[in-house]
């Protein structure tokens, strides 16, 4: 195609050289080339024949020199010529070249604007043009797809009207930034109200946009759904609140540790049951030397291989103390949880109370333990088996007879021992007692190991627990000789049920009552127990629900009506304590533990659970919170007695001091010896006196005469501590640091107190040349934790809790004076500001003294 071009276009350069030609002759019209160059060159059809054409005008304008010379037989001027040949191709070259890049500009434009214009309607985000007055110059179908409007209907409305109010609040200090010039772009998240009123989230981006020259434009928004995210986000911290509610309103005490030793939460049942709430259990090492005494350091490892779990959980079964000082029995199960935000490890740790399980289980064991006594003195088989049939026990007189032992028996194998013509229909009975819950009994004929077949009488009833049968016991009686057997069968059963009655006895030991109620049949059974808490005839039927409401105390009838629906509607256990009104009109406290049993429907189709008299333990709370009053009130009337007899021993004491004082002056060496020794006694023993009266008048005051607190500075009362012991210091060259310490709310004067004896004693118990002390400060979430560490003759930790008894001393009266006063005080102080005061040492290599003041 291209060859052809190029020929059409020679082929029609020498026609337009023969009309020219001929008309140059007629007209001697010799610039006439001219046209041979613009004519042609408006009719090419294509730039790329330029050059082709360009050549072919050469040599065509060649030709027309040679035959004008012929023709006209007058001489050319070939430089004119020339020239004119040298000027036509500079101007054609120029204008071919001007046209070619033309062409280039415009094919590069409209490659770039489709380029532009593909981006920008394919984008899977929304882009839009908005103009200074705030209204939309340009969309893309996504910007508009997004917001579920129209482009014609968006292009009516400014971005304030699709903005969700709250947002737009937010949004508009930045926009006037942008607006301004002070900033180029902002980004945001926000809400945009959708065509169907709708709420949508999305991520905004606005820019400010520039032509060519520097000047603004327009303003670029771009919109990116984040819909999903945000409803994840959503769904995640509700889920989270659910989490934590779901631990704090658990009925089971929780707790969440990490691998730090931090305690980051306990819930409420754990404090209700241990008595320690997070405040007093901030750590692993607090609860742990709190509730389990000698085997802290035992259960302190078991904690700290916790966080190397992996996927795993684990079970423990401790003795914890409570807060109170009882013991309780819990059943520990512990499971990674993941980490924190800050990367450290926690653990879940759940436990079950079982005490009373515990207490129960070794009735029932001792129970079973008779039984298994009972049954093993019997001379009938007696066996038992799972609530599918599955034989899995025999006594000894299996083994006697058959001489199979237990483990050839399990399962179905005693069945071949029963004779050929018995099996069948002994297999039957049995099968439908136990698809029935029928009692099963049953005379079939048994191979001893012999070979010889004995006549026995089989019989087993099932054991049930809440409606559900747990175990069938079954025994099988020798009946070859009737009356014998009679005989050892009725006393069988009498020793069975002398069993049964002794699990009812343990059951009315703990005054645990069990019930049932199934809705669907109307149909409502009660253990002995509860009739006995009711005070009841047994021979009365179980109250209904609405007569059971009415036996509850008025005042507790509203709660225990709310706390029925909350567990009905959340379909979760119930737990409550209440008061009932008995058959015989008394008040009794009792506790409920129920569960809910929901149809497929949804509606409540049975509930059972257990009913506990716990009058006593109510009435014994009560007793002991009356009791702490009491002492509370005696505490106080023994501080006021202290403070008073102290204060008012002050004045005979200076009596018996001042005359034993001049008894010494003025009859000292003037006596025998032994006189002056007994005024020495004397004279010293109203010192020690006056020293101890002085001492139990400090320790009352501290409750007594405190003052208000108030912000202190402890930096300023260890400077003053410093000033005070300033002789002892230079005397002993102790050396003191201390680090940076906050403001407290305190009482100012007896925080001196405290700082002062705490140093004294770092500086008088020393027993190294140079006394090393250091003030040390510990910040934790809810208070400060201050110590003295020292590296004077140190501690035994049997002594750690006697040295903070009033009056107690560990050393010599004569090698370290004083009455041993002076820790009790510190404690008094301590405990006075809500704190706590505990001591660390090592004998022989220091003390530290730790006390903590809330935040």
């Amino acid at each position: 195609m291209k060859n052809k071009a190029y020929f059409f276009t020679i082929l029609v350069n020498f026609v337009f050289i023969v009309v020219i030609f001929l008309v140059d002759i007629r007209t001697h019209f010799e610039h006439s080339i001219w046209l041979l160059y613009i004519i042609p060159l408006l009719l090419l059809p294509a730039q790329e024949t330029t050059i082709i054409y360009i050549l072919s005008v050469a040599a065509a304008d060649s030709v027309f020199i040679v035959l004008k010379f012929l023709f006209s037989f007058e001489p050319y001027d070939s430089g004119s010529s020339l020239f004119n040949v040298s000027l036509y191709l500079i101007t054609i070259w120029t204008i071919s070249y001007l046209q070619i890049q033309r062409k280039k500009a415009n094919s590069k434009l409209k490659e770039s604007e489709a380029l532009f214009r593909s981006t920008f309607e394919q984008s899977y985000i929304g882009i839009g043009h908005i103009s200074n007055d705030l209204r939309y110059l340009r969309l893309n179908r996504q910007y508009c797809s997004i917001l579920g409007y129209s482009c014609s209907d968006l292009y009516s409305m400014t971005f304030h009207d699709v903005t969700y109010t709250e947002d737009l609040q937010k949004e508009l200090p930045l926009f006037r930034r942008l607006q301004s010039g002070e900033i180029e772009s902002y980004s945001i998240e926000k809400r945009f109200i959708l065509k169907n009123g709708t709420i949508l989230w999305c991520y905004n981006t606005k820019s400010r946009a520039y032509d060519s020259g520097g000047n603004f434009r327009f303003f670029i928004s771009t919109i990116e759904d984040i819909s999903v995210r945000k409803n994840y986000e959503s769904a995640l911290k509700e889920s989270e609140e659910r989490f934590k509610r779901a631990i704090m309103n658990s009925p089971i005490p929780i707790m969440i540790h990490a691998e730090d030793g931090e305690i980051t939460l306990i819930n409420e049942a754990w404090t209700d049951l241990s008595g320690y709430s997070l405040e007093d259990i901030p750590t692993i090492k607090e609860w742990t030397q709190k509730a389990y005494g000698r085997r802290k350091t035992e259960v302190e490892s078991f904690i700290k291989g916790l966080y190397n779990l992996q996927g795993k959980s684990v079970d423990l079964e401790l003795s914890v103390r409570t807060r109170e000082g009882r013991q309780l029995i819990w059943q520990f199960y512990s499971a990674p949880l993941g980490a924190l935000p800050d990367g450290r490890r926690i653990v879940i740790s759940m436990a079950i109370d079982m005490t009373k399980r515990r207490i129960i289980e070794e009735n029932l064991r001792q129970s079973e333990e008779s039984f298994r006594l009972l049954t093993e003195s019997l001379p009938q088989i007696i066996w038992s088996t799972s609530p599918d049939g599955y034989l899995y026990y025999y006594n000894k007189r299996w083994t006697e007879f058959t001489g199979l032992s237990l483990e050839e028996s399990l399962g179905w194998q005693w069945l071949h021992l029963i004779h050929p013509d018995d099996q069948q229909k002994t297999k039957e009975a049995w099968l439908q007692a136990i698809n029935t819950g029928a009692d099963y009994e049953i005379e079939h004929r048994l191979r001893q190991k012999t070979g010889d077949y004995c006549w026995f009488l089989s019989r087993s009833i099932p054991m049930q627990e809440g409606g559900k049968i747990i175990k069938w016991f079954g025994a099988s009686t020798n009946i070859n000789e009737q009356k014998i057997t009679l005989e050892e069968l009725q006393e069988a059963l009498g020793k069975l049920k002398e069993s049964e009655t002794k699990l009812l006895d343990a059951q009315k030991l703990a005054h645990i009552g069990s019930f049932y109620v199934d809705f669907h049949n109307d149909k409502v059974e009660w253990s002995e127990e509860i009739y006995r808490i009711f005070e009841i005839d047994t021979q009365m039927p179980a109250f209904s629900f609405e007569e059971w409401i009415q036996h509850v105390h008025p005042t507790d009838r509203e709660k225990l009506m709310k706390l029925i629906d909350d567990s009905v509607i959340g379909k979760k256990t119930l737990e409550s304590e209440y008061r009932i009104i008995t058959g015989k009109n008394k008040t009794k406290y009792v506790a409920t533990i129920s569960q809910p049993v929901f149809s497929t429907s949804g509606n409540t189709e049975r509930v059972f659970g257990t009913l506990m008299d716990i009058t006593d333990r109510k009435l014994s709370q009560s007793r002991l919170e009356r009791t702490l009053k009491e002492l509370e009130r005696s505490n106080t009337e023994l501080e006021q007695f202290a403070y008073v007899a102290s204060h008012d021993l002050q004045e005979p004491l200076r009596m018996m001091h001042s005359y034993a004082e001049l008894l010494e002056k003025r009859y000292k060496g003037k006596l025998d010896e032994s006189a002056d020794d007994f005024l020495n006694f004397i004279t010293g023993g109203a010192k020690r006196m006056q020293h101890l009266i002085n001492d139990l008048l400090q320790y009352s005051r501290v409750s007594t005469r405190g003052k208000p607190f108030e912000p202190v500075d402890c930096m300023e009362v260890l400077s003053n501590v410093l000033d005070n012991l300033q002789v002892s210091i230079e005397e002993s060259g102790a050396q003191i640091t201390y680090d940076s310490l906050p403001v407290v709310r305190a009482d100012r004067t007896q925080l001196v107190q405290l700082f002062q004896n705490l140093l004294s004693n770092s500086i008088k118990f020393s027993d190294k040349p140079i006394p090393q002390i250091h003030v040390g400060l510990e910040e934790k979430e809810s208070e400060w934790v201050f110590s003295i560490r020292d590296n004077g003759m140190g501690i035994d930790p049997e002594f750690f809790d006697r040295v903070f008894i009033i009056f107690q001393r560990l050393h010599d009266r004569e090698k370290y004076p004083g009455t041993g006063i002076g820790l009790a005080v510190c404690k008094k102080i301590v405990e006075r500001h809500h704190g706590r005061i505990w001591v660390n040492s090592v004998p022989g290599k220091g003390s530290t003294f730790y006390f903590s003041l809330p935040k």
